[in-house]
């Protein structure tokens, strides 16, 4: 964990910005509107907005919720999503 500190208060480029934001210094940019066809046919409406704002994001999304509510289901489909557009990280 310690080495992942160090590795993005040091960092350039993408980490230097990811950074920047999380420390509230720049705001995100808005996600893109994106148009999907998703795996997981039993989303609720709340987590498949979350997904498409999520792929449609440039920089960073956050998705939380109290337990239960579907936020790993919800991130397993960003995944599928990311990796169908060829993404990687």
């Amino acid at each position: 964990m310690q080495k992942s500190i160090l590795k993005l208060h040091y960092g350039e480029g993408k980490l230097n910005i990811l950074k920047s934001i999380i420390l509230g210094n720049k705001k995100p940019k808005i996600p893109k509107k994106v148009t999907l066809s998703f795996f997981d046919k039993d989303l609720n409406a709340s987590q498949k907005e979350a997904v498409s704002k999520a792929v449609g994001s440039d920089d960073v999304f956050l998705i939380h919720g109290p337990p239960g509510t579907g936020k790993t289901r919800t991130l397993t489909e960003v995944i599928l999503q990311e990796v169908k557009i060829g993404k990687k990280f």
